[in-house]
């Protein structure tokens, strides 16, 4: 088998810290933090740019969460084993 890493961005960390310790949905937690640093959940391009500052332009990332954020994907939640 090949092997396989995977690079998280420390955002992306963030995101999941913020679902652990305050028992969010990836949604929810995406809009807890934007909300934390002032940024308007009522607008898209909002959300969008601080997407991209905060994921340094990937944007398959920033669409991947954008998604989310706007109920286009399904929404993400962690469980326990």
């Amino acid at each position: 088998m090949a092997n396989m890493t995977f690079n998280m961005s420390s955002y992306e960390k963030e995101i999941i810290i913020i679902m652990i310790d305050e028992n969010m949905t990836m949604s929810e937690a995406l809009k807890h933090d934007m909300l934390i640093h002032g940024v308007n959940v009522e607008s898209v391009f909002n959300m969008c740019d601080y997407l991209e500052f905060r994921l340094n332009m990937n944007m398959d990332s920033v669409e991947f969460f954008m998604d989310i954020c706007v109920g286009r994907a399904p929404d993400q939640i962690l469980t326990v084993n």
